[in-house]
């Protein structure tokens, strides 16, 4: 099941799926996150592991925006690896 909405430190998310190459995904991106729009993109068409793992991913990039934790990629990627 595909979640519309995930709660993230108190703020709603919206999530949306869309085709790579369509803003606001890069033809290379699997997932995007708007902050100030609360807004989690994730592409079309990934397996459902990839999607899960790529929505994990923004998941953490929220995390780490909202408590101003300052986590670089690497960190972000370490997590999910570790996580999923």
């Amino acid at each position: 099941m595909r979640p519309e909405r995930i709660k993230i430190l108190g703020k709603v998310y919206a999530v949306s799926y869309k085709t790579p190459g369509k803003a606001p995904l890069l033809d290379d991106d699997s997932g995007d996150i708007d902050y100030q729009k609360l807004e989690i993109t994730i592409a079309e068409g990934l397996g459902q592991d990839e999607e899960q793992s790529t929505l994990l991913h923004e998941v953490l990039h929220a995390i780490s925006h909202e408590m101003h934790a300052g986590l670089k990629e690497q960190h972000i990627e370490r997590m999910e690896n570790g996580l999923f």
